[in-house]
């Protein structure tokens, strides 16, 4: 839906927190509903494909978001038509929509969105030119819907992308936010991992968003062991919930200072918690990283959630962690395997993948989706080497529904068995986790989180 025009901006401070930042997960499941990968044991240990060579490079280079697929139109395909069931279409990328020429991206990021389907199905991305498609799943749906997610998909040799389409025929659209570059002269760098935390949450001051209300989150890094942190981030991944909402609408974010948003970092339906991963370029607020978020609620409301789950710095800061997707997209946990039992309420699941990446391997690109839980549930996935579970919720599902998250998954630190521990809050849960790439710290240092880089201090100014 569009933007309504609204008045100019306001500013209160609503809170100064010092908290923890978060290198999170944003948890996923998979059930036994149409809509979703089929049901698979997960690879064998020693059988994992490997990793594609990338030469140097491996930073995260974000772009202005840019639509370069869109079956309703034409767009990226030269046709209009749905994608029908058992179908796969490619997407050329390379050279177009802020990616550069064949070669020089690795993978790509985008918002993939189905609409219009004639019933439920999963959408799966994956490299074009692949023998045979991977049994995995990028986005999994529910006839009737309108739903989308964030997902990390390694480009072919010439730039290309192949979307295959499970059931029924559903319009797709694309959207590129960024891409990780194989060219080392970029001026981004790698990824940061951290310990999960919440740095903002409109429920604590008691206010839900209306039309045209927004909030800018300024984060202090800037510790004794790291007086240029600040200098050095240059993107936020934040995982974003939407609460309560009384009506259908969306979150917008981006840069503060700069150009807002116009396309969504999340959308909802009302009545509805929804969830979205979201990597967000820096802006500045009083010299400080910080990020804007922007709500269009249709006359209802809705509240936002934020967590922090990592930032992208620049070359050289601390193990500054570079992408490195598979040639394969593979799942690593099933839970409806015959080894793997759904989880279970309350329960807390310690997860392993030992045969993705070494020493080096700080976090995963994945996709995670919960379908049909039995009851209303969250699911938090955190660092495996944690003592405490984090409060944060990864993934919010109601009873019965299906969800998809993109997710970028911190593994324990230094990196020991269990690489990640998974939380379900109530019922039944079935739990899938596909893994797209890997993120390596650079050559000799090892895979742990600099406690430099553990806190920050975070200021939330509520705007209207």
């Amino acid at each position: 839906m569009p933007s309504p025009s609204r008045p100019p901006r306001t500013h209160r401070t609503i809170a100064t927190t010092a908290t923890a930042v978060t290198v999170g997960v944003t948890a996923a499941v998979a059930g036994v509903l149409c809509g979703v990968a089929p049901a698979q044991a997960t690879t064998p240990a020693g059988a994992h494909p490997s990793a594609a060579s990338v030469v140097g490079g491996g930073a995260y280079v974000p772009v202005t978001p840019r639509r370069s697929m869109d079956t309703r139109t034409g767009l990226g395909l030269g046709r209009v038509a749905k994608v029908g069931p058992g179908q796969t279409v490619t997407v050329p990328l390379a050279g177009r929509a802020g990616i550069p020429g064949a070669g020089a991206a690795s993978a790509v990021v985008v918002n993939l969105t189905e609409t219009n389907n004639t019933a439920g199905s999963y959408l799966t991305a994956y490299p074009a030119g692949l023998p045979q498609r991977p049994g995995t799943s990028s986005l999994s749906f529910a006839g009737r819907s309108t739903q989308s997610n964030l997902v990390t998909v390694p480009l072919s040799a010439d730039g290309k992308v192949a979307i295959y389409n499970a059931a029924g025929s559903t319009d797709v659209v694309v959207d590129v936010v960024g891409y990780y570059a194989t060219d080392v002269s970029t001026t981004y760098g790698g990824l940061q991992t951290l310990p999960p935390s919440r740095v903002f949450d409109s429920r604590d001051a008691g206010v839900a968003f209306q039309d045209g209300d927004g909030v800018d989150i300024a984060l202090d890094f800037t510790t004794s062991g790291n007086p240029n942190a600040n200098d050095q981030v240059r993107a936020f991944v934040v995982n974003l919930s939407a609460a309560n909402p009384t009506s259908g609408g969306y979150f917008k974010a981006w840069a503060t200072g700069q150009t807002p948003a116009t396309t969504p970092s999340l959308t909802f339906r009302p009545g509805v918690d929804g969830g979205s991963l979201a990597i967000i370029e820096r802006g500045d607020s009083a010299s400080l990283p910080s990020m804007t978020f922007d709500a269009s609620v249709g006359g209802g409301s809705a509240n936002l959630l934020i967590d922090l789950v990592g930032v992208f710095t620049a070359p050289g800061a601390s193990a500054d962690a570079r992408f490195t997707p598979l040639e394969t997209p593979i799942r690593v946990v099933d839970t409806r395997s015959t080894t793997s039992p759904n989880l279970a309420a309350a329960q807390t699941r310690e997860l392993s993948a030992p045969t993705l990446g070494g020493p080096t391997t700080t976090a995963l690109a994945a996709n995670l989706t919960i379908v049909g839980p039995t009851a209303p549930t969250y699911v938090t996935v955190y660092p495996g080497d944690l003592t405490t579970r984090p409060t944060v919720s990864s993934i919010n599902a109601g009873r019965g529904t299906i969800v998809a998250n993109g997710a970028i998954l911190g593994l324990s630190s230094p990196r020991t068995t269990p690489d990640l521990k998974a939380y379900n809050a109530v019922g039944t849960t079935p739990f899938v986790i596909d893994v797209t790439g890997t993120f390596q710290s650079a050559p000799g240092v090892a895979a742990a989180r600099a406690p430099q880089w553990s806190k920050a201090r975070v200021e939330a100014t509520r705007t209207r």
